[in-house]
């Protein structure tokens, strides 16, 4: 079982450290299950035209923003990331 998977993604400030660094979160919006054999692009193409208008501002921008993305995964849909990266 695959599962198509839409999330509101953002960018949070991780800290200083060589500059300042930053990384993506998600939240998951919706989870479609798809059986083995069958096609998923369309799934992922319609839940990137039903969730279009969530898209605000852009998250690479200083001004911020929400951005869906759509991935095929093999997990139900689920926050990313699950603990706050740290810097190494």
């Amino acid at each position: 079982m695959r599962y198509v998977n839409a999330y509101v993604v953002t960018r949070h400030y991780g800290g200083p450290e060589e500059g300042g660094w930053w990384f993506n979160a998600g939240e998951p919006v919706a989870s479609v299950p798809v059986e083995e054999g069958h096609d998923a692009e369309p799934i992922r193409e319609s839940l990137r035209g039903k969730f279009a208008d969530l898209n605000r501002g852009n998250i690479y921008s200083v001004l911020g923003g929400e951005e869906v993305q759509v991935f095929i995964e093999d997990h139900f849909a689920e926050h990313f990331p699950r603990e706050r990266p740290h810097y190494e």
